[in-house]
């Protein structure tokens, strides 16, 4: 498991309500696939997710689409959601500081950031949250 600091993908699982299908993050569940920085991974093996292998087009990172699949083999609750279905992100750490990518739906999410942190140990690190309205992080609560 990844000690820190860490990057990677998550998902804030909650329930859509109301005919503006807002979302309602009462009883959410992170979902994080937390490893070690570029920097901290090199060189270094079995640093991965037991049973997660990177599965970007450079086998360096994880992808959303990918890894809800691999996801969903050991979550049987959660294989009737497609893998865009919940607000999602990304962390990605360079040059000493952390950038957390996502949809904008999360920040309506109590403690999301604080969350995020101890997850993937960016305590000691500057955290910048950048809410991503494209349609890279869109999701079910999305207006189409």
């Amino acid at each position: 498991m990844c000690e820190g600091p860490c990057e990677g993908i998550f998902w804030f699982t909650c329930s859509f309500e109301g005919e503006e299908e807002w979302c309602d993050f009462s009883e959410t569940e992170l979902l994080a696939l937390p490893v070690p920085d570029q920097e901290g991974r090199a060189g270094k093996e079995g640093r991965l997710p037991e049973g997660f292998d990177f599965n970007s087009r450079r086998g360096d990172a994880f992808t959303h689409k990918k890894t809800w699949a691999m996801l969903t083999e050991k979550r049987k609750d959660l294989r009737r959601y497609a893998w865009n279905y919940f607000p999602r992100g990304r962390v990605e750490i360079r040059h000493g500081k952390a950038v957390i990518y996502m949809n904008p739906c999360i920040v309506d999410c109590e403690d999301f950031q604080e969350r995020l942190v101890k997850v993937f140990h960016l305590e000691r690190m500057k955290v910048r949250v950048v809410a991503d309205c494209s349609w890279h992080y869109h999701c079910h609560g999305d207006g189409r």
